[in-house]
């Protein structure tokens, strides 16, 4: 039995130029204030479309970043419901301890940089059989993503992790997550990442790295991950773009509960 429970969701009006980025944060406010919880139904897309007065495209390329990022559960046949495990942003929270809230991403880009090529490196020259065999099945994960979407972020994380390993450097990996979390919680970050030509991008560039260590050729490796890396640049560009925000109303919607 579904039960239907009235909701208010606060929104915003939008602007044409900036309606996903903005359909994003509105959604992940109402999650922090209470107003959507674990297990509500988001209206059709259809229906989100005219309250907040975007294009389809817009509510779908919204939705879509919102999964990856953890907040939403895409299901066929069934809709989006606001997902009950804790979102990318939350997991290994612990990253403000190591760089702070408003370290500079490019910054923090460039040392991920530094640190993976070293990596690299390590792992072309001396990395054993089973951790090359563990990065190839990280690439897999990562290749799974072509349909799975949703389970991106991880993977890509995970990814980085075997390649420290395979480096016998599982130290870097710890540093590559707290660099990780900490860029891909800022939302226009995770968003622009999370297009699905990016995605696309990220694990053919990962597969390519992936070769090239293998291989031995740890230049073309690191030449692989500098262009694995320009979607997260890409990305942080975004944030030096000003906001544009439209009066706020308040639309009474209905949200529909999943059964429980």
């Amino acid at each position: 039995m579904i039960n239907i429970r009235p909701k208010t969701m606060k929104i915003k009006e939008i602007k044409a130029n900036s309606a996903p980025d903005m359909v994003v944060k509105q959604i992940i406010a109402n999650i922090e204030a209470g107003d959507l919880k674990p297990g509500d139904k988001l209206p059709t897309q259809e229906k989100l479309a005219k309250m907040l007065g975007v294009g389809r495209s817009s509510i779908r390329e919204a939705t879509n970043a919102l999964a990856i990022m953890g907040y939403l559960e895409i299901t066929q046949g069934r809709g989006t419901s606001i997902k009950s495990s804790e979102p990318l942003s939350a997991v290994g929270s612990d990253s403000s301890e190591m760089f702070a809230e408003d370290a500079d991403l490019f910054n923090l880009i460039e040392l991920r940089e530094i640190l993976e090529c070293y990596a690299i490196e390590r792992a072309a020259m001396r990395g054993t059989e089973q951790q090359l065999s563990n990065l190839k099945r990280a690439v897999q994960d990562l290749e799974d993503c072509r349909i799975k979407v949703n389970n991106f972020l991880r993977a890509d994380l995970a990814f980085h992790q075997a390649l420290a390993k395979a480096a016998n450097k599982p130290e870097l990996g710890e540093i590559i997550r707290h660099i990780h979390n900490a860029t891909n919680k800022r939302i226009p970050v995770a968003f622009t990442t999370s297009r699905i030509h990016n995605i696309i991008k990220a694990i053919d560039t990962a597969k390519q790295i992936c070769f090239h260590i293998i291989n031995g050729e740890s230049s073309q490796a690191q030449r692989c991950l500098r262009n694995h890396l320009e979607i997260s640049k890409e990305a942080i560009s975004i944030l030096a773009a000003p906001e544009e925000n439209g009066p706020i109303s308040a639309v009474k919607t209905q949200v529909e509960k999943e059964p429980g």
